[in-house]
C-alpha cells in the first residue's frame, strides 16, 4: 500500500528539499539584512527579542491565542 504519509523516522525527499530551500532562503535574507542594515547589532537585537517573545508566548498559557480577538 502507498501513501502520502510517512511514518516517525522515515526518510523524506519532500522535506529534505523543504528543509535546504528554508536553509538557503535564511541564509540570502541573513546576508541581505546584514549588508543593508548600517548597524548589524540591531538585527541580531531584534532575532533575539523575537526568540525571546516567541518563547515566552509558547510557554505561558496566558498568552496563548490570535491576536486581537484573543485579547479583548
Amino acid at each position: 500500500m502507498t501513501s502520502t504519509m510517512q511514518v516517525r523516522g522515515s526518510f523524506s525527499w519532500r522535506l529534505a528539499y523543504l528543509i535546504v530551500l528554508a536553509a538557503g532562503v535564511g541564509t540570502i535574507a541573513g546576508g541581505a539584512a546584514y549588508l543593508l542594515e548600517p548597524s548589524p547589532r540591531l538585527v541580531i537585537a531584534a532575532v533575539v527579542g523575537a526568540l525571546i517573545v516567541a518563547s515566552i508566548a509558547r510557554w505561558e498559557p496566558l498568552i496563548r491565542g490570535h491576536g486581537i480577538p484573543e485579547a479583548i
